[in-house]
């Protein structure tokens, strides 16, 4: 597996928990189904069980019977640190995370990290971009044939990408992540429409800057 499915891998399994926490409301007594979450984000049956099962061998789910699960509170901690401290790394979302350093003068690392500060701070002259984006997408939202489910949560995308362009260091990984939903949800959408198809060019180009 390279870099590039690995940070696929652990943005998946992030944006898998993130979902949970927003379908339970944050509630450890609420029941979900993990077939439902994986499919709501556009993943297929084996990716999702793969990721339910790596997140219930960490603690973040627990299984209730069959593809039934709930969040842990490790699971609620670790996603509400993260809406509450943007700017706060937390503890990754991956599978193995250790180092061993015999000697190290002056450097910076920073393992395995999906929030991470170094090199993932959006620079000033993208946050105009974005910004611009954010409000053609708002504005479009009576324009696309949107369940209330699918405008729930792309609203909810925009918002984190907005407290994200507010922020004094905001991180390029869960601007991706959101846009990422948001393009998921459009290309669900028919690609007849002209403005989905403009919508869905503008995010792609955006994620690819943000992405160098």
């Amino acid at each position: 597996m390279d870099s590039g499915e690995i940070k696929k891998l652990q943005s998946d399994r992030l944006r898998y928990l993130e979902k949970a926490h927003h379908e339970s409301k944050g509630d450890p007594d609420e029941i979900m189904d993990w077939k439902v979450i994986g499919n709501d984000l556009g993943l297929d049956e084996k990716r999702s069980s793969s990721i339910s099962s790596w997140l219930e061998k960490e603690g973040f789910i627990q299984s209730k019977a069959s593809s039934i699960f709930s969040l842990t509170n490790q699971g609620i901690k670790i996603i509400e640190d993260a809406i509450t401290n943007p700017d706060k790394p937390y503890k990754p979302l991956i599978a193995y995370n250790q180092i061993y350093i015999k000697q190290m003068i002056n450097s910076n690392i920073q393992q395995g990290t999906i929030k991470s500060i170094q090199n993932q701070i959006i620079q000033l002259n993208d946050l105009d971009v974005i910004n611009k984006l954010i409000q053609k997408i708002e504005h479009s939202l009576g324009s696309l044939n949107l369940t209330e489910i699918q405008k729930h949560d792309l609203i909810t995308d925009i918002e984190t990408i907005k407290t994200q362009t507010k922020s004094s260091k905001p991180k390029k990984q869960i601007v991706l992540s959101a846009f990422n939903s948001i393009n998921e949800i459009l290309q669900s959408l028919p690609t007849a429409q002209l403005l989905v198809s403009e919508l869905i060019s503008s995010i792609t180009q955006v994620m690819s800057t943000l992405s160098n």
